[in-house]
């Protein structure tokens, strides 16, 4: 586990730092309240409001989503396999204890059943007590079958589940938790290929995408290429991050959609009213398309 930075004070004030990109920088997030300090089996887990960005998870020191552009960040990564699949009844989310990938396929009315897989119960629990918007659809509007469970995403994936059409990895980076460090390997993608339907689409958060920053992004890539022989890769800047963060989608059978066509992308966006009414960052073609201007 990560040493965890304790907050600082200045000017009578409480900050977070954010040492994520330490040495070259750091920033801080004055902290109006501290909701959740916790240490779990598996990690240090912190929820607490700032002045800017509401209220935000924290695991091992790292930031994780926001309230302000966790919906961004979301919309970012799942978005796009949703459009892309003709019928994502199945999907599977490996991650994503907060809950915000779990409450936006449930927009989507073709999505029959969801299965969400996270090592530590705890990050489910306590981010439904404290940042419930980030469940908001699954506790509203949700009427199908929902599967919760607790462990290794890895071993998870050993299992003889049946094909799902969409599975998101929204994995914590590996450089950021000792209990993700051995996930997002070869066996990982391995694993994804073989629990993916004939049409299926991985969706995954690909690293970060700034500036001399891409050690982890270039390695998620290269591992994905190995593995799929079609994907596209977008970038969107996340303030909470302080970061420009990249998003990858993949499959095997056949090539995915153009999605730097605007009118292509409104062409799938007005098939789908229920998800594109809901939209809070992505909120037309022009700006979906321009997510994936930069590709890889």
């Amino acid at each position: 586990m990560h040493a965890i930075k304790p907050f600082v004070v200045m000017d009578g004030h409480i900050y977070f730092v954010d040492r994520y990109a330490a040495p070259q920088s750091i920033h801080l997030h004055r902290v109006l309240r501290v909701l959740v300090e916790e240490t779990s089996r598996y990690q240090h887990i912190q929820i607490f409001e700032t002045e800017k960005h509401g209220r935000v998870l924290v695991l091992d020191g790292f930031p994780q989503i926001s309230e302000s552009d966790g919906w961004l960040y979301t919309e970012a990564m799942v978005l796009p396999a949703l459009l892309a699949h003709p019928n994502p009844a199945r999907v599977l989310i490996l991650g994503g204890g907060d809950g915000a990938a779990f409450s936006f396929v449930t927009r989507d009315k073709r999505v029959k059943s969801v299965t969400l897989v996270d090592l530590d119960m705890r990050v489910v629990e306590l981010t439904q007590e404290h940042i419930p918007s980030l469940w908001e659809n699954v506790r509203e509007n949700y009427g199908g079958p929902a599967r919760y469970c607790y462990e290794d995403a890895l071993e998870f994936l050993k299992k003889m589940e049946p094909p799902y059409d969409i599975i998101i990895s929204d994995i914590t980076d590996p450089n950021e938790s000792e209990s993700a460090a051995h996930l997002l390997g070869p066996d990982f993608f391995v694993g994804i290929t073989a629990r993916l339907a004939p049409e299926g689409i991985l969706a995954m958060q690909s690293g970060e995408k700034s500036p001399g920053t891409k050690t982890a992004h270039d390695g998620f890539l290269a591992l994905v290429a190995k593995h799929f022989a079609h994907r596209r890769t977008g970038s969107v800047h996340i303030p909470w991050f302080s970061a420009d963060w990249s998003f990858t989608c993949a499959r095997n059978c056949y090539p995915l959609p153009d999605f730097t066509d605007p009118s292509a992308m409104k062409t799938r966006l007005d098939a789908h009213p229920h998800l594109a009414s809901k939209l809070r960052g992505l909120t037309t073609p022009e700006k979906l398309s321009a997510l994936f201007a930069n590709a890889d």
